[in-house]
């Protein structure tokens, strides 16, 4: 059992030689031998084969990366060209396997590390008496998902301490050089640090008798292949050059769908249509060649196209919405076309990807948590009024930085037929300093008109705002909820902002005293729709200038006020004829008209919540569904509770999208 004076020893699978140690030719040779695996079971076996011998070869796991894929849980076995490639490609590397050198303690080490984003990796090498390298050990590992934050100059500094700490007993106490291709390390025995990861590696680091030496990355190629292609792998993803292999997960399926499938083959065989497949299953005449080919296989009726390879599972009619809705909501509720594909890779049945429509458009999570690809579009109004005393539009603007006489909202008043605009500083947005507002100063001096049109905030919604102006004589209308674009105020507010952008970026509390300019700046310009200014319009007038006393023009005929409010009558149904053509041009959805009893979703206001620790983006787009009760002529519509509720509100119907039946079979 003794044998001395040998030149090689055979010991534990490795050939042990005066310079180093070597594989078994025998276990070589079985691995060279080795039949092509037809099972996990088999593949396993030959990848334990060859990991007993894979410190001998430097990129051991990027050559096996196709070979381990295939063992990966939920993966499916498909041996194809590439995996075979890879497995004939392992068998012959072993053939040309690296010696790994016995350490010689006379001489100096070598230490060549580097890190990637994945890994890091590292060789020990020494130098002979020609100047020659030879291999001593070569390391690597993932990094843990902590060590993936790290900065590169930590990752770097991270590959050297482990590294030594690997190899610490046959290195400590002799002088090792270390050589990275960061070339901050070499400097990181001297700096002064203020990280402290890196300052408790540095203590470490002074155990050993380093030397430090920076190296161009091409140089360092060893070291570098270790890092990208580390032989531990326990991250669930691993980069391979440009493609990202994401580890395979088991979808889980609804325990009593999984119940029900156990029950595959009877529900088979209690459908009418399969019963007589199965009984004429042999007659070619049933089955012409391009249509649907049958065959039973372990008590299962499968079925697939002529042009494609693989058999599928027939569904019973019975059970297609339970299929269909258990693989819609297993993968994310994904869209129709997601579904499909992952619903006929097991099954198979005429019209599936009509019925996997019909299933996924009536889902009810998926209709309040999705945004509508083709929202409602009703036909396009133009607000058009009759005259000068006809409507009169409100909103608010603000909060503002309070102001030095404490104001910090502005009421805007716009007289949507001439246009003209006031705007009044408020120290408070209720409804009773509106009201004030509007009788001490726009009503006396401005106009009184017939209608005025808000927004639904509480300050224009309350019954004191309705009865006050009932009084005298207005009506209140509205436009509809949480569409501003219904109100023309906006346009006007979008130009406050403006205005108070360019004189009051450097001091914003400054606001307050720009507010006459303000009313000056929005009448003064001639209006697009009317062809005056607003100004004008108001008061018979143009605006006087400094310039007409420098610059002496003819005077220009003064129209009567009477003529100039005809024109701008018929300008503004010109102007709103010519923006509803345009409009309808560009228009890429058809015009759809709700009616009454029609079931719709509603758009949701939500709200981020910091003491409710809740988000906006996690609620649900919209809520209901509501029925339509009553029809506006200005694409709006009144929405109750269904079946039986109170009323919701008034909402344009861009705000609405049609409630779809949930659908129960097929």
């Amino acid at each position: 059992k003794c044998a001395f004076m040998q030149p090689k020893v055979k010991f534990l699978g490795h050939i042990i030689t005066p310079l180093g140690v070597e594989p078994d030719p025998d276990k070589v040779s079985a691995i060279e031998k080795f039949p092509r695996p037809i099972n996990p079971k088999q593949l396993r076996g030959f990848l334990g084969l060859c990991n007993y011998d894979r410190n001998f070869c430097p990129s051991y796991a990027q050559k096996t990366a196709p070979l381990t894929s295939l063992l990966r849980k939920g993966v499916k076995w498909r041996w194809d060209q590439g995996v075979e490639d890879a497995f004939e490609m392992v068998k012959s590397i072993f053939s040309k396997i690296v010696r790994v050198y016995h350490p010689n303690l006379s001489k100096m080490f070598f230490v060549e590390t580097d890190a990637s984003e994945i890994g890091i990796g590292a060789r020990l090498y020494q130098k002979d008496d020609q100047g020659d390298e030879f291999d001593v050990a070569f390391v690597s590992r993932m990094l843990s998902r902590a060590e993936i934050n790290y900065t590169t100059t930590e990752r770097e500094a991270l590959s050297i301490v482990w590294a030594l700490g690997k190899w610490k007993v046959l290195l400590l106490g002799r002088i090792v050089t270390v050589l990275t291709d960061h070339k901050a390390l070499s400097f990181l025995m001297k700096c002064k640090l203020l990280n402290a990861r890196l300052a408790r590696w540095i203590i470490f680091l002074q155990q050993f008798c380093l030397k430090i030496e920076h190296i161009p990355g091409n140089n360092n190629k060893k070291a570098d292949v270790l890092s990208r292609y580390p032989v531990n792998s326990d991250q669930s993803i691993l980069k391979v050059g440009k493609q990202i292999v994401i580890a395979a997960v088991d979808v889980e399926l609804d325990r009593q769908f999984l119940a029900e499938m156990r029950e595959f083959s009877k529900k088979q065989r209690e459908d009418t249509r399969i019963r007589v497949i199965l009984e004429r299953l042999n007659d070619k005449r049933l089955f012409p060649p391009k249509s649907l080919q049958f065959m039973l296989f372990k008590d299962i009726l499968c079925a697939k196209y002529p042009t494609h390879q693989e058999w599928k599972a027939y569904m019973p009619r019975v059970m297609v919405v339970n299929i269909i809705r258990c693989f819609h909501e297993a993968f994310g509720h994904v869209g129709s076309e997601k579904t499909y594909f992952t619903v006929s890779e097991y099954f198979i049945v005429e019209n599936l990807r009509h019925y996997v429509n019909k299933v996924v458009a009536g889902c009810l999570i998926c209709q309040r948590a999705k945004a509508s690809s083709w929202p409602l579009q009703g036909a396009r109004f133009a607000i058009v009024p009759e005259d000068d005393k006809d409507l009169v539009t409100v909103d608010l603007f603000g909060p503002l930085p309070r102001s030095t006489g404490g104001a910090c909202y502005l009421l805007v008043v716009l007289n949507a037929f001439t246009k003209f605009v006031m705007v009044y500083p408020l120290k408070n947005a209720n409804t009773r300093t509106i009201l004030n507002r509007l009788k001490n100063n726009y009503f006396p001096n401005i106009v009184t008109p017939r209608r005025i049109l808000a927004d639904h905030g509480t300050q224009f919604t309350s019954r004191l705002w309705v009865n006050t102006l009932r009084e005298l004589g207005i009506k209140a209308v509205y436009c509809s909820i949480r569409y501003p674009q219904g109100n023309p105020t906006e346009r006007v507010m979008r130009e406050i902002g403006r205005i108070f952008r360019i004189y009051c970026h450097e001091k914003h509390t400054s606001w307050m005293r720009f507010v006459p300019k303000l009313n000056m700046l929005l009448n003064c310009v001639s209006h697009s729709s009317t062809g005056f200014t607003p100004f004008e319009l108001q008061y018979g007038r143009t605006v006087a200038t400094d310039l007409a006393k420098v610059l002496e023009l003819p005077l220009r005929e003064n129209q009567p006020a009477e003529v100039k409010l005809k024109l701008v009558a018929k300008a503004l149904r010109s102007k709103a004829e010519r923006r509803l053509e345009k409009f309808e041009e560009k228009r890429k959805h058809p015009v759809v008209q709700l009616q009454i009893g029609d079931l719709v979703w509603v758009k949701a206001n939500n709200v981020s919540s910091a003491n409710d620790r809740t988000i906006k983006k996690f609620f649900m787009l919209y809520e209901g569904p509501y029925r339509v009760v009553k029809v506006f002529n200005n694409n709006a519509y009144q929405v109750a509770g269904h079946p039986e509720g109170s009323i919701r509100g008034t909402f344009n119907i861009a705000m609405l999208k049609r409630f779809r039946e949930n659908v129960s079979e097929i």
